[in-house]
């Protein structure tokens, strides 16, 4: 793998990893509420 792909794995990670932890964060807020 070249260094581009290599990023654009690492650019892929940190979408998934920052969706999880929204969606990780909404569901703790959504809880607070009930």
């Amino acid at each position: 793998l070249g260094l581009s792909a290599l990023s654009l794995i690492g650019i892929l990670l940190a979408i998934c990893v920052c969706q999880n932890t929204m969606l990780y964060d909404g569901y703790t807020q959504t809880s607070y509420y009930i």
